[in-house]
């Protein structure tokens, strides 16, 4: 299931989700910190794109990274 969602988001089958794609899908005006005006959408959206450990801050995420993502998410349920 988790390479599926993967492949959903790479929109242009290269193997890497770039964040243009996952930026497309990725809406948050509605976060809190959004909506008080303590954060941009642009804020929102880096921080959301780190958590995927985009560990040399290319803009990419690599299908190893989305598996060790939702490897460590996984765990914590």
């Amino acid at each position: 299931m988790i390479n599926k969602c993967f492949s959903k988001f790479d929109a242009y089958a290269t193997g890497v989700i770039s964040s243009i794609e996952l930026e497309a899908a990725f809406r948050c005006p509605a976060h809190p910190k959004v909506a008080s005006g303590e954060q941009t959408v642009n804020d929102v959206f880096i921080k959301f794109l780190s958590t995927f450990g985009d560990k040399h801050n290319t803009g990419t995420i690599t299908q190893a990274e989305w598996n060790d993502h939702y490897a460590a998410v996984s765990s914590q349920i």
